[in-house]
């Protein structure tokens, strides 16, 4: 479905890096819910993250913070974690795409040479494992556990 869109991003734009590839949306990258990148760019704000961001505008590509960039997005836009590896270990970022093009995304920015920062890491996987928690919720029936529970007695 969306295997090839490349987010020509970051380069000059943000923190340069010895990989300075495009990001992918490859089969193994992360569908995110909105919401679940509202509470990303509102944590990483609170904890003075430093993310960086970039919308697809009317004159091209242009550097927004994280709220501009998700306020640009059209109402049928996608949203996916997406990682590459770089000359100082993996590279995350959050692409967004709609009618299969790339429409903006998001990095943490950090010094050329250097890791992304810890918090950004911890921050993902925290976003990774609230949404797996809120999958799992929905996709048990309501009265799954009270039958096995009565079934026991």
């Amino acid at each position: 479905m969306i295997m090839n869109i490349n987010i020509i991003l970051w380069g000059c734009l943000v923190s340069e890096c010895c990989t300075n590839e495009p990001f992918d949306v490859p089969a193994g990258s992360w569908p995110l819910p909105l919401w679940v990148c509202r509470w990303i760019a509102d944590e990483a704000e609170r904890r003075a993250l430093g993310l960086e961001g970039v919308v697809s505008g009317e004159l091209g590509w242009e550097i927004g913070e994280p709220d501009s960039v998700l306020e640009a997005l059209p109402p049928d836009a996608e949203a996916w974690m997406a990682q590459q590896p770089g000359c100082a270990g993996p590279r995350t970022a959050i692409v967004f795409v709609a009618d299969g093009a790339h429409r903006g995304g998001w990095v943490c920015g950090r010094p050329p040479g250097c890791p992304e920062p810890t918090g950004w890491r911890v921050l993902i996987l925290e976003a990774l494992v609230t949404l797996s928690r809120q999958l799992d919720l929905a996709a048990q029936p309501p009265a799954l556990e009270p039958m096995l529970f009565s079934a026991a007695l």
